[in-house]
C-alpha cells in the first residue's frame, strides 16, 4: 500500500508535479481537529509544504536511511501539518491528511527504510478510503494548480 510514500512523496518526487504549484486566496475556515491547522491554508502554501516533504524524501539514500534524514522528513511533515489543508478539502480527505501525516510523525527518529516504507500499510477499510481521498485531493489540487497533467 505504501500510502505515506505514494500519497505525499514518491509520486511527487518521480513526477515533479508540485514544482509549479500555483495559488488561490487564503481562507480563515478552521477546524477543531488537532491534526488540522485552525486557519485553512492557501493552495500555494499547501502545495509548497508538500514540495518540502517531497524534497526531504528525495534526499533519502535508497540503501541507508539516516537519523538526520528521518528528522528532516518529520520536520517537513510537521511544517505541512502547521500549514494545514485548503478550505475546499473534503472532510474525508482531511481525515486522510491526519492519518497519513501521523504515520510519519509517529516513526522513531532512528527508523529504518523498511519502517518508513511500511508506514501506512496498516490502513484498511474506512481509513484506507480516507487516505485515498487525501491522495486524490493532492493529485487534483496541486496538479491543477501547477497546470500540469497527471
Amino acid at each position: 500500500m505504501l500510502r505515506v510514500l505514494t500519497s505525499i512523496v514518491l509520486v511527487v518526487v518521480l513526477s515533479g508535479s508540485l514544482a509549479g504549484c500555483g495559488g488561490e486566496e487564503e481562507s480563515t475556515a478552521g477546524s477543531d481537529d488537532p491534526g488540522i491547522a485552525d486557519t485553512a491554508a492557501s493552495t500555494t502554501d499547501f502545495c509548497d509544504a508538500l514540495t518540502g516533504v517531497s524534497e526531504a524524501y528525495g534526499a533519502v539514500s535508497a540503501d541507508d536511511l539516516t537519523e538526520e534524514e528521518v528528522v528532516a522528513i518529520k520536520a517537513a511533515v510537521t511544517e505541512l501539518v502547521e500549514v494545514g489543508v485548503p478550505e475546499d478539502t473534503s472532510d474525508e480527505a482531511q481525515e486522510g491528511f491526519v492519518l497519513v501525516t501521523s504515520e510519519v510523525l509517529d516513526l522513531p527518529d532512528d527508523a529504518t527504510i523498511e519502517e518508513l516504507e511500511a508506514a501506512g500499510e496498516d490502513f484498511s477499510g474506512a481509513d484506507e478510503e480516507k487516505a485515498d481521498a487525501f491522495d486524490d485531493y493532492v493529485d487534483q489540487t496541486c496538479d491543477d494548480a501547477s497546470g500540469e497533467d497527471e
